[in-house]
């Protein structure tokens, strides 16, 4: 539950940025109103869309409770640790049950009803934030490691894209690696530099790069 300072700030922050199509309905089930002198009388300043599981997955990370739920036809047990909204989306972090690590999940794609599933157990941890994550590294599925060639001319700002030092070759282009799990936007990054980047590893993505330019062609 939380205190009468934090009541306060979740009631403004309430007041400031509704959620489409949401209730106040949301804040009473989180531990009470706040109270009315606490936060005044405040204009909204925003707009957030409203997702049915958002309710119970912000109950779940507070009371520290496992959920299950569908995700991309898949069913998914995760401990939800917080919710973040980037770029018009929000995005759940927490453990993912099955595959025993960190996860992050888009909340408009959950598929179905959110189940409480039992007791969290296990701890807390940091988990990805999506306001520092690069386009290709969002996804439901496993990352694949991709190693990508860029020309001397364009290395310095090819690593500031891709948020990387990557290594440095004697003729000052540069080896960039990319822990991927969205093909399509790492192709973007790539095709974005046009004849001075190639993908090196691995060979089936860049045979699949290969056959998208050609039938742009």
């Amino acid at each position: 539950r939380f205190d009468p300072d934090e009541l306060a700030a979740l009631h403004l922050a309430t007041n400031l940025v509704r959620l489409e199509g949401g209730s106040g309905a949301g804040l009473a089930r989180l531990g009470g109103a706040a109270s009315s002198g606490a936060a005044g009388s405040v204009e909204e300043v925003g707009e957030l869309p409203f997702h049915d599981s958002l309710a119970k997955l912000v109950a779940a990370a507070i009371e520290r409770r496992a959920v299950s739920f569908p995700y991309r036809g898949t069913e998914r047990r995760v401990e939800p640790w917080r919710l973040s909204f980037h770029r018009g989306h929000w995005y759940l972090v927490g453990w993912d049950v099955d595959h025993s690590e960190e996860r992050m999940f888009r909340v408009d794609r959950i598929g179905g009803e959110v189940t409480e599933v039992g007791p969290a157990g296990h701890a807390v941890g940091e988990g990805p934030d999506p306001r520092t994550m690069k386009p290709w590294e969002f996804g439901a599925g496993d990352s694949v490691e991709v190693r990508v060639l860029v020309d001397a001319d364009q290395a310095g700002w090819a690593c500031h894209r891709a948020g990387v030092d990557g290594e440095r070759q004697p003729d000052g282009s540069v080896v960039l690696t990319l822990q991927v799990r969205d093909t399509a936007a790492a192709r973007s990054f790539v095709v974005e530099f046009l004849e001075h980047a190639e993908v090196l590893e691995p060979q089936w993505l860049r045979d699949e790069l290969v056959a998208w330019l050609e039938a742009l062609a």
